[in-house]
Parts: C-alpha cells; structure tokens; sequence
C-alpha cells in the first residue's frame, strides 16, 4: 500500500458518509495523518491524527486514497 506523505491528496469520509477532498498537511502517531478537509458546501477545516480505512469500509472520520475512475 502507498504511504501517505504531505501535500498528497485524499478523501476524508465526514458525518454525512460525503467522501470529500482532502490535503494531507502532516504525518501523525500510529500512521494517522493531518488533513486539511475541503467539504463540497463550506469552508476548509482541518482534521487530526486522522486514521486510514480501506475503501470498501468507508468509515466515518476516516481518510482513503480515492476511487480510481476508468
């Protein structure tokens, strides 16, 4: 699996299991990562120590690489 490193791009899946653009900004404890979360209604925020999910389980607050698209 690819490892996050900053400036990378990913999706953040928030409380609406929205999957939304994301800027990893930093490398956190036990892998986790610092996003800065771009929702597609709104402003930036950041998010914290985020964890990483594989894609099939989509899990809210978590961050995946996205979908790839044929």
């Amino acid at each position: 699996m690819n490892k996050p490193s900053v400036g990378r791009i990913v999706h953040y899946v928030d409380l609406n299991h929205e999957h939304c653009a994301a800027i990893v900004t930093g490398l956190g404890a036990d892998d986790g990562v610092f996003l800065t979360v771009f929702p597609m209604r709104g402003n930036p925020y950041p998010a914290m120590n985020v964890a990483s999910h594989d894609e099939e389980q989509k899990v809210i607050g978590s961050w995946h690489w996205p979908e790839r698209v044929e």
